[in-house]
């Protein structure tokens, strides 16, 4: 036993998270390579173990299939766009 060290078990939700943290990075550091793919380019793509492994137009049909062939795995979908994706929420405004 050493001191000041001690041994936590990771949980599989843990170790679920940490895989998705890193097929998330993996992702990010291929995507301007993905777009410049056709094959690729505004479609949704599933990545395991830090390898496309599927894409579609569709994202539910990806879903569908990566469930049906990978129904334990972690399995990350992404679509691949350029630019950050802006989400426009309107705010009340008070009229007087």
């Amino acid at each position: 036993m050493e001191i000041g060290k001690i041994d936590v078990p990771i949980s599989e939700s843990n170790r679920e998270f940490r895989r998705w943290g890193e097929e998330l990075s993996f992702f990010n550091s291929i995507k301007g390579k993905l777009w410049e793919d056709e094959a690729y380019r505004d479609k949704f793509v599933a990545i395991r173990d830090k390898k496309v492994i599927d894409s579609d137009l569709d994202d539910f049909k990806l879903v569908k299939r990566i469930n049906k062939k990978y129904p334990s795995e972690v399995v990350l979908i992404a679509k691949v766009e350029m630019g950050m994706r802006v989400a426009k929420i309107p705010s009340p405004r008070i009229v007087l």
